[in-house]
């Protein structure tokens, strides 16, 4: 409305100087000249109406464009501010207050660097807005901006160099593409996840073929063998090939077990039901079966309180306890001793430790141990399918309680089970 009026003021001053003009040529003139004068000055009248008519309505259409051109700028979908060439922020639409959760007088005169989160991002924003300014062209570049002072949002900024009357500016969108991003996380995570199962899948299928290859084999050629014996002098020879049978089918039952309680794990189908437990009696029990099944005599035992009754559940216990001493067995030079410790006192804690004087883990493989399929760069030719003391960990985990070890490499191992008394 300012020029309007503006214009208006100069018509006026226009119709001034004419009327002054007219009344000096009539002084001055004879009357044939006058009455041409008058002609002329009709003619000039209507000229001047025919130009206020025009330039009103140029005005108007003006007005009405940039009225359009304004409601555009504040509702566009995207945010846009206004920078001059140093980056101080001139005008900003509604969506980047929105976006920046700040007010107009809050934006105005403000650096808009001082927006962007990290420093880094702040010296490329002055890198590409020099850019803009050199080349002419756009520039645009991904960065955290804050807003209100809050953690702030992923955002796609654009800047171009745009010259008007007065001086050069830096005309800038500022597009929320935290969606975006968090689809493109989403969607990695999903190929690292595809790519590890494609791993593991291979994985397994090497380990199952080599620890499932040599008790089928013995299997095998036991059975082959027992065929040939035929005397009662052979009956001894009978007897521990039918030995290696059994304990190589229980090898393979053992495979399968740990393979099915991995994937029940994965799939949350394992649950913790504690019972009331004579601790005692359960650990010489696991023990006597694993003496028979590996042919041992070498595991020590010793129960320190006067209580012997544990809440646990059995059957995750029993998982465990079994994995920690077949390890401590198939990773130690035969007749080593193994310790089982249960300490039941009145503190709040009931622990099992279980010690070997084995060839022990590596430091360096010491933060990976429990990964699924993981095996100790020592591990050599030893059968294993590396998910023993994945399964542990995750099942202690489900009891509620806590697995650690200290190990120290051809020195032996420690494992220390605990868990908190209810």
């Amino acid at each position: 409305m300012a020029n309007l009026n503006v214009s208006t003021n100069n018509l006026k001053l226009l119709r001034t100087k004419a009327a002054k003009r007219l009344e000096h040529n009539r002084k001055n003139a004879d009357f044939m000249t006058i009455a041409n004068n008058d002609e002329e000055v009709d003619l000039y009248k209507l000229e001047l109406e025919i130009q206020n008519e025009e330039l009103l309505e140029t005005q108007n259409k003006l007005h009405k464009t940039i009225a359009e051109y304004t409601t555009l700028f504040n509702n566009a979908p995207i945010g846009y501010i206004i920078l001059d060439n140093t980056g101080i922020i001139k005008k900003a639409n509604a969506t980047a207050i929105k976006l920046l959760g700040v007010t107009a007088k809050q934006l105005h005169q403000k650096y808009f660097s001082t927006f962007i989160k990290h420093k880094s991002c702040q010296d490329r924003f002055y890198i590409y807005k020099n850019l803009a300014i050199e080349t002419g062209n756009r520039h645009q570049f991904e960065c955290k901006l804050v807003q209100n002072k809050q953690n702030g949002f992923d955002a796609l900024i654009e800047s171009i160099a745009v010259n008007n009357a007065e001086e050069q500016e830096i005309l800038c969108t500022i597009i929320d593409i935290t969606k975006q991003k968090e689809q493109e996380k989403a969607l990695k995570d999903a190929l690292t996840k595809e790519k590890l199962v494609t791993e593991l899948k291979s994985q397994f299928i090497s380990i199952a073929s080599h620890e499932f290859r040599t008790p089928l084999v013995t299997i095998l050629t036991s059975t082959e063998l027992i065929e040939k014996y035929n005397t009662l002098n052979d009956q001894e020879k009978k007897q521990r090939h039918l030995q290696k049978i059994s304990t190589s089918v229980a090898r393979i039952k053992d495979i399968l077990t740990d393979f099915l309680t991995a994937e029940q794990l994965e799939k949350g189908e394992k649950s913790n039901n504690p019972t009331s437990l004579n601790i005692v009696t359960f650990i010489k029990t696991i023990i006597d079966e694993i003496n028979i099944l590996y042919d041992t005599t070498n595991i020590e035992y010793l129960h320190k309180g006067k209580n012997s009754t544990v809440y646990i559940d059995e059957h995750l216990l029993k998982t465990c306890i079994t994995n920690l001493i077949v390890n401590a067995i198939k990773y130690s030079p035969q007749s080593t001793p193994i310790s089982i410790t249960t300490i039941n006192t009145n503190s709040k804690t009931f622990s099992i430790k279980i010690n070997d004087e084995g060839i022990g883990i590596p430091k360096i493989n010491q933060n990976q141990i429990f990964e699924k399929f993981y095996r100790g760069n020592n591990a050599g030719n030893i059968n294993g399918t590396g998910l023993g003391l994945h399964i542990t960990k995750n099942l202690m985990h489900l009891m509620g309680g806590n697995l650690f070890f200290t190990s120290k490499e051809n020195k032996g191992t420690t494992f220390t089970l605990t868990f908190t008394k209810s």
